[in-house]
């Protein structure tokens, strides 16, 4: 992986003359990562840096969270972004709202997997389990117990409607998951919205800059492959990403060069 910084001039070509679809993770990308998901906050700097993208006309801002649509909305504050919750499976933004399609009998499912994670974990101080509406998060991050025995608990709460097909598991950042049993993820997002923006650029050309810190941005890394710029934050060998940041505070700076940018 390289450092962007260090491959900044190459990327400004990218991008160059070009509408810029900039897509951002929130927690780990736009925020520091928190030991709860309701500590966390959006620095004023990063949220002010969010605005003046937005009132760049060739520029698109899209924020892609794990977090349910209505908290992510609720977190960056901001007007005019396009905002993807629950890895996209619910998108709302300037003349955009879409919610993916789930399978039947999931709202069922996903209410007895609550119930039964709910039963399993009371005895273990620090779980939290986080009801997204379309998707369910078990954070351990606070808890004294191994990531493998909870593994074994969440994995055996849930083997049986995965093996259905009604839900899918995913795993992130001290936290397992519980989404709709259909193709489609952070990448898929990405892909719809990219697709939206050239049937909107009427021939011009669209680069695609991608800012991720968790195992499921790497959805969106393999999406966009070498048609867009893919960064991570925090060097990760294993990660898809053609380059890095260090932390949070590296991307408000990326923020301010984008800013910095003309187009043409």
């Amino acid at each position: 992986m390289t450092h962007l910084f260090s491959a900044w001039d190459s990327v400004k070509a990218r991008i160059g003359g070009k509408r810029l679809c900039l897509f951002l993770d929130c927690d780990g990308t736009l925020a520091p990562i928190v030991d709860t998901p309701c500590g966390a906050a959006i620095p004023q700097k990063v949220r002010e840096a969010l605005i003046v993208l937005l009132r760049m006309p060739w520029v698109k801002v899209a924020v892609i969270s794990g977090r349910s649509l209505r908290d992510i909305k609720a977190l960056i504050g901001v007007e005019g972004i396009i905002y993807a919750g629950n890895h996209g499976l619910e998108i709302e933004g300037p003349g955009i709202s879409f919610k993916c399609a789930t399978p039947p009998g999931y709202a069922k499912s996903l209410a007895e997997i609550r119930k039964r994670l709910a039963d399993e974990c009371a005895a273990m101080p620090g779980i939290l389990l986080e009801d997204k509406g379309l998707t369910l998060g078990l954070h351990y991050r606070m808890a004294d117990v191994s990531e493998a025995d909870l593994k074994s608990v969440f994995h055996r709460v849930t083997s049986s409607y995965e093996s259905s097909g009604v839900v899918k598991t995913a795993y992130g950042k001290k936290v397992f998951e519980v989404r709709p049993g259909v193709d489609w993820d952070k990448g898929s997002a990405v892909n719809w919205l990219i697709g939206r923006e050239r049937s909107l650029a009427k021939g011009e050309g669209i680069a695609a800059v991608y800012i991720g810190d968790d195992r499921t941005d790497e959805d969106a890394f393999r999406a966009l492959g070498k048609s867009g710029i893919t960064v991570r934050v925090g060097q990760d060998p294993s990660s898809l990403a053609e380059y890095y940041l260090d932390d949070t505070e590296q991307v408000y700076q990326v923020l301010t060069m984008i800013i910095g940018l003309k187009k043409g």
